[in-house]
């Protein structure tokens, strides 16, 4: 079952992502976990049935697509009245599961709309997955702004909409757009070969990747940085941690396109985007959570088993840290052999010159003294 779902394609990404919210604005608050654990059941419930959904939904209406370019696709063994039940018995979850743990009307608007949403997104009557501006629109909407609010409306139970809000609300949209453009980017040869037009075949793929590079991205960083700042207080850490870890993966790499840049073949260098794909995914996925997390214990370090079972729910993640650690490590092994190496051999130059020093000047003075005062009054030959 969890392969209809594409469990893996969205549990280390989105909902990892989505608890790192979850631990941001249980810090604004100072909530006390055991206090909110029915509000965290339902978030976590309502993430995976809702991920579940959209991705179901999607590969329903993609079956013909990726058969024509071999694309893996879960619904393929399913006829059209297991399919439909299986939609039916995830909404019905969804929406049992907001009457037993939340009962919020706003909540259930976004619910209904999230789900309006991943229809319109894949039916063939809309199709908005194959209309440039539209497309990505949507899926920014269902995928990230919905997902964020609903965290937020959740833990932080805001009173009204203020100039937080906004800046929340911007920030989960550039970074939704971000995304899909950016995966629409990765897809382009299956899209291209299948005749779906995604924003990058409709509209170019490199000029999608300057737009997500050079005007998308830097948007988005900075509506994100902004809600670190309206948040104020501790949340500190949070923008510290990135600009370390901006400064790292930066670093590790250019070492990396420097050590394969004569391997990499046209496409792989087309494929590659950092900014937009591993830049900032991989701070929201791996990073973004660890960060939110170990400042929620450092104010209340009865907290710490959230850090293991953190560690077990997105294990994944963790390993890529390892890996992190790995390159890291060598890293500064590698540098402090060359600067050993450098350091030694300056030193053999300045103990060879001092040698070379002391004894010319040993040896010159007592060759002089032996010439002067024994061999030359010894031989007479100074008289």
């Amino acid at each position: 079952m969890k392969n209809w779902f594409r469990f893996s394609e969205w549990w280390d990404s989105k909902i990892a992502f989505l608890f790192g919210l979850v631990y941001l604005f249980a810090i604004h608050r100072s909530i006390d976990f055991r206090g909110s654990a029915v509000n965290v059941l339902f978030l976590l419930s309502w993430m995976c049935l809702a991920a579940a959904l959209g991705y179901y939904i999607n590969d329903v209406f993609d079956l013909k697509k990726d058969t024509a370019t071999a694309k893996r696709n879960f619904s393929v063994h399913h006829s059209v009245y297991q399919k439909i039940l299986i939609c039916i018995i995830l909404i019905g979850m969804i929406y049992l599961t907001w009457y037993c743990l939340n009962e919020n009307i706003v909540t259930l608007v976004l619910i209904t709309s999230q789900i309006i949403l991943f229809l319109l997104y894949s039916i063939p009557v809309s199709r908005l997955k194959e209309m440039p501006i539209a497309g990505p629109i949507c899926d920014s909407i269902y995928a990230s702004v919905i997902p964020g609010v609903m965290v937020y409306l959740t833990i932080d139970n805001p009173q009204e909409i203020s100039w937080l809000c906004i800046v929340f609300g911007v920030w989960l949209f550039m970074a939704g757009i971000r995304n899909i453009i950016s995966h629409h980017i990765d897809d382009f040869t299956n899209d291209n070969i299948s005749g779906t037009k995604t924003s990058a075949v409709a509209l170019g793929k490199m000029k999608m990747k300057r737009l997500v590079n050079y005007i998308i991205s830097p948007i988005e960083v900075g509506f994100f940085l902004a809600f670190l700042i309206l948040l104020q207080g501790s949340i500190a850490f949070v923008a510290v941690g990135f600009v370390i870890y901006v400064i790292w993966v930066f670093n590790r790499e250019l070492i990396f396109v420097k050590a394969n840049r004569h391997n990499w073949s046209p496409e792989k260098q087309d494929a590659y985007n950092f900014i937009g794909g591993v830049l900032l995914n991989e701070f929201y996925e791996n990073w973004f959570p660890l960060i939110c997390l170990m400042t929620l214990i450092w104010h209340n370090y009865i907290l710490w088993p959230l850090l293991i079972v953190h560690i077990i729910l997105f294990r994944s993640n963790i390993v890529e840290f390892g890996k992190d650690y790995l390159i890291l490590k060598n890293l500064i092994l590698a540098k402090a052999f060359w600067t050993s190496v450098s350091v030694g051999y300056s030193l053999a130059g300045i103990i060879k010159r001092w040698v070379c020093f002391l004894y010319y000047e040993i040896f010159g003075r007592i060759k002089h003294y032996i010439y002067w005062k024994i061999y030359i009054p010894l031989s007479g030959k100074d008289e």
